[in-house]
């Protein structure tokens, strides 16, 4: 269902090396870079 709504410029999805059923998502540069932009309104 995210894959969706996801902007793959924000996050990357990767297979869990551990078990391939799962997938990780993890922010990219430009993810962590909007997060700081974003973090002082969400505070």
């Amino acid at each position: 269902m995210y894959a969706r709504i996801i902007n793959p410029s924000v996050v990357c999805r990767k297979e869990d090396p551990n078990d391939r059923r799962n997938k990780l998502v993890f922010l990219t540069p430009a993810g962590e870079e909007f997060k700081e932009q974003i973090r002082p309104v969400l505070d």
